[in-house]
């Protein structure tokens, strides 16, 4: 899930690693940057379920065409990107910019 500065209160998600095309979704979201906001991936072995505030926003279904990146070990990536191919460059008076999280919960069905 990613946000950025040029486009306020929107949030997406984006499916890398597989062929074709890239499997998104975009959110409009009043509060972003002043509210705690649970974001959430149940990963299950043949699709993906994407939640914003208990909302799914997107379903990834596994699909020979397309291929399935996910039978793999992973990791989680938490952080701030600054420009971008697709982001202009950071005005220097909004910098230094944060993120706060609350907490990070992974599980894992038995």
């Amino acid at each position: 899930m990613e946000s950025w500065g040029s486009q306020q209160n929107e949030i997406a998600v984006h499916i890398h690693g597989t062929k074709g095309e890239s499997p998104s979704a975009h959110v409009h979201v009043n509060d972003i940057y002043n509210t705690f906001h649970l974001y959430a991936l149940e990963w299950y072995p043949d699709h993906m379920d994407f939640f914003l505030d208990e909302k799914k926003i997107l379903t990834y279904k596994k699909d020979p065409a397309t291929g399935w990146s996910f039978d793999h070990p992973m990791y989680l990536i938490m952080n701030i990107a600054c420009g971008g191919p697709d982001e202009p460059a950071p005005d220097d008076a909004r910098l230094p910019q944060f993120m706060i999280v609350k907490y990070v919960r992974v599980y894992r069905r038995q």
